[in-house]
């Protein structure tokens, strides 16, 4: 979610009541921008520096770490699954839990010096109150925390995360969980049979010297700009590229600043992660931007910062914006949703594309609404705001806009328009409409919404299949502070990195390339091979994923990682790291009587 709004999870360890947590993020907290993608923008040279190179002005510190369902547009293949998600998942009548219901992170796996967090995400009928429900959690037979549930995700879902709660140091080997719920049976209606309250699994934690070689001995480095304090992970892509990376953070500070006439009062620390979590980042005080070499949720950086900034800046003169302005504002003042955009004209697109999602139901129900077609809209709706009335007046009618004013978002936006403008939500959105319709909407445009909306509800599938960590609706997305101060290296690091998510992620990227290069009919039919594999319980009997999937493990094979795959024909350009570095490798492979081979160089 290109920077979206109010993170639910962000309080997670400390399981506020849902009421008050809510209250609380609506207003402190705005969550992820698009996605994260190489920094390839005009604004700074290319390739990036395979070296760590900072100016004296820029000193590098290090210190060790602590160890939518309204889209009808149409979309080439439904999503079923995805779009299914968007809608709430706890209309259940009995309370329960299973084992499918418990994430343990870091994830894929655990070792043994891990300090574990644990999510709870069981079926909760909406009678009953998350925050009453009592959560008990066990470690063979040894119970590491009690607490209680703390809110609905955007899933609709029943979470509670309980983080840093079972310390591994010196436990490598098997470890019986037991997760119960409500265990003095005090909850009796939507809870006929307590005896689905509880589940028990089983998780290995690995030999110390089993753990990846990118979170051995791992240091955060940090450097103090003029705008910012950049902080990175050693044996990352962003510590390879942390100098490109300092003069992008730079430029797009001042960027957003300047378009919102508002400077940051203190420095912004920055943090680049190597994990890839929702779709790029998050903000709070501080931002969080997913920095890897194989960003399977694609966007430009670019564009990404500038929309995380906006959400810290404006806290400063509206701290109590509403979700559809706090996104339109970070989408206006970026520039665009996920790269430069002429916001009017895509918008346009949408609107022919029969996507368009009327403003009251939007304000109301913003986050649940399918994410590319919302944050276009508000960024839309806010630039068309901007043209009409100017910048500064808009900026005082989203200062003065709150939730309180009005019993919906909705009725809380009619009635400050009024206030600020003289016209009610209904007749500007009208005229909004209507200068919509009178422009001029190259197929090109439509082409790339339709295939971009395609692309990115793909990605939250496979994520949702093979990287549960990382999908936005249920993703735990810790302060990084906390992280530093009482968490682990791999919260920011681990990832599912099997063959099936490198194959899954380089198709992903491979769709997005075409998605660029205006290749939309390639990228429509990389995206139905990466469906059918999806919907296939992993089968590949699709003869382009089973390319992939064979270019891959040729690769890993020869000790490889791969990063970025391209198929020509019977050539596969391939970007590689290796296992013991971050330094990027160009391969190439031929296709020999049903092989890929591998070329020595």
């Amino acid at each position: 979610m290109f920077g979206s709004g109010f993170i639910p999870s962000l309080l997670c360890g400390k399981q506020l009541a849902a009421a008050g947590r809510y209250a609380l993020l609506a207003a402190l907290f705005l969550l992820l921008a698009a996605c994260r993608q190489t920094p390839e923008t005009t604004t700074r040279p290319e390739p990036l520096a395979n070296q760590l190179t900072v100016a004296s002005s820029a000193p590098v510190t290090a210190t060790p770490l602590a160890t939518s369902a309204a889209f009808e547009a149409p979309i080439v293949t439904p999503l079923p699954e995805v779009n299914a998600a968007a809608t709430p998942i706890s209309s259940v009548g009995e309370m329960s839990i299973s084992a499918e219901d418990v994430q343990v992170f870091p994830a894929p796996a655990l070792f043994s010096g891990d300090r574990v967090t644990f999510m709870v995400q069981p079926d909760v009928p909406e009678s009953i109150a998350v925050e009453n429900v009592p959560v008990e959690i066990y470690v063979d037979g040894t119970i590491v925390s009690a607490s209680t549930l703390g809110w609905r995700n955007w899933a609709g879902s029943a979470q509670g995360i309980y983080e840093w709660v079972w310390d591994t140091v010196g436990r490598a080997g098997m470890h019986e969980i037991r997760v119960v719920l409500d265990s003095q049976d005090m909850i009796q209606e939507g809870d006929a049979d307590p005896s689905d309250n509880e589940t028990t699994f089983s998780v290995r934690v690995g030999k110390v010297d089993g753990l990846p070689l990118e979170e051995r001995d791992a240091t955060w480095i940090s450097s103090e700009i003029d705008c910012c304090i950049v902080h990175a992970m050693t044996r990352t892509a962003a510590f390879r590229d942390f100098a490109d990376l300092l003069s992008l953070t730079e430029s797009a500070v001042s960027e957003s600043s300047s378009r919102l006439n508002e400077f940051p009062e203190e420095k912004i620390n920055v943090y680049f992660i190597d994990r890839t979590l929702g779709q790029g980042g998050y903000a709070a005080k501080d931002l969080v931007i997913v920095y890897n070499d194989r960003p399977y949720i694609s966007g430009q950086l670019y564009e990404l910062i500038k929309h995380e900034v906006v959400h810290v800046i404006d806290r400063q003169f509206a701290p109590q914006r509403i979700e559809l302005l706090a996104e339109g504002v970070a989408v206006w003042a970026a520039g665009g949703h996920y790269e430069a955009q002429d916001l009017q004209q895509r918008t346009a697109a949408l609107l022919r594309l029969n996507g368009y999602v009327p403003l009251a139901e939007l304000a109301d129900d913003f986050y649940p609404a399918q994410h590319e077609i919302g944050y276009l809209e508000a960024g839309g709706f806010v630039d068309f705001l901007v043209e009409r009335y100017g910048w500064p007046a808009v900026r005082a009618f989203y200062s003065e806009t709150s939730a309180a004013d009005g019993a919906t978002q909705s009725a809380a936006l009619d009635v400050n328009l009024q206030q600020s403008f003289g016209h009610s939500l209904a007749e500007i959105e009208t005229a909004w409409l209507e200068s919509l319709r009178a422009l001029t909407v190259p197929d090109e445009e439509i082409n790339n919404l339709r295939t971009t909306i395609r692309y990115f509800e793909t990605a939250r599938h496979y994520q949702q299949l093979y990287d549960k960590g990382a999908y936005f609706r249920t993703a735990w997305l810790p302060y990084p502070e906390e992280v530093l101060e009482r968490g682990n290296a791999a919260d920011f690091v681990r990832r599912p990195e099997d063959e099936t998510n490198v194959l899954m992620e380089s198709m992903l990227r491979s769709a997005y390339e075409a998605i660029a290069d205006h290749g939309y009919e390639r990228a429509n039919v990389l995206l139905d091979s990466i469906e059918r594999f999806l919907n296939s319980n992993g089968q590949t009997v699709d003869p382009l994923v089973t390319s992939y999937h064979n270019i891959v493990h040729t690769a890993v094979a020869f000790g490889y990682d791969p990063q970025r795959i391209t198929i020509n024909g019977g050539t596969a350009d391939v970007v590689a790291t290796t296992a013991t570095g971050y330094t990027l490798i160009d391969l190439t492979l031929q296709l020999q009587r049903g092989d890929w081979i591998l070329n020595a160089n």
